[in-house]
């Protein structure tokens, strides 16, 4: 007696018009830097005790927010599924999932 077992291992779909897993994520390129404004070269010189407008601080002055869109963030979901049955005598059966 030969007995022949096949395992098959599921694979997930690729399709290039699927964006589940492919999030759009903006920065924004002229923003500035965390603790700037406390450094001693950007406080104003007429009142040391405040910094710089935040027009001055920027890495491209004159421009507001420059943002810029790409879609390389991923997700990632996994999951585990489990099923339980137990079949008793006289018909009585007990499923959890």
């Amino acid at each position: 007696m030969l007995l022949v077992l096949t395992l098959r291992v599921p694979r997930p779909e690729k399709r290039p018009d699927n964006l589940g897993r492919h999030l759009r994520q903006s920065v924004n390129l002229n923003r500035i830097a965390l603790g700037a404004d406390f450094l001693p070269a950007n406080q104003d010189p007429s009142n040391p005790s405040k910094p710089l407008p935040a027009d001055f601080l920027l890495p491209y002055p004159g421009f507001g927010n420059i943002n810029q869109v790409t879609y390389d963030a991923t997700s990632n979901y996994n999951s585990l599924q489990v099923q339980a049955n137990r079949r008793f005598t006289k018909g009585l059966e007990i499923s959890g999932v």
